[in-house]
């Protein structure tokens, strides 16, 4: 076997329970759970992979990071309303994963798509940081 073949595997998950893709923009971060407290981040479009056991981020620039339902601390999701007609949703991804970057949010521009595939696979959403 070919030693790319395997590296195209590794990065390529192949779940069967993936119920959807949604594209956005990402914005991650270390060293704070807070876009303030952050020392040095990224900010990219990217997509969010939503299944019943994970959810994945993945952007241009980054690597893509599987986060496993049980490491997911808490969902927090956020609509706000800037200009009529322009409807953003803001998920902060609050989690336990190694080596992932502290400061997640995932922005899309298609909040029903994004809140019904979370509620379909079954997590807990929260528009409350505390």
């Amino acid at each position: 076997m070919n030693p790319s073949d395997i590296v195209d595997q590794s990065l390529t998950p192949t779940h069967s329970d993936l119920l959807a893709k949604i594209k956005g923009a990402l914005v991650t971060g270390f060293g704070g759970r807070s876009n303030l407290a952050i020392a040095y981040g990224t900010n990219n479009f990217g997509t969010l992979e939503v299944s019943s056991g994970y959810l994945g981020i993945a952007s241009w620039s980054s690597p893509t990071y599987e986060i496993r339902r049980d490491l997911i601390e808490k969902l927090v999701f956020r609509q706000p309303r800037f200009l009529k007609g322009l409807q953003i949703a803001w998920l902060r991804i609050l989690h336990k994963l190694p080596g992932a970057p502290e400061y997640i949010l995932f922005v899309t521009c298609n909040p029903t798509e994004l809140k019904a595939a979370l509620t379909n696979a079954g997590y807990e959403i929260s528009t409350s940081d505390v």
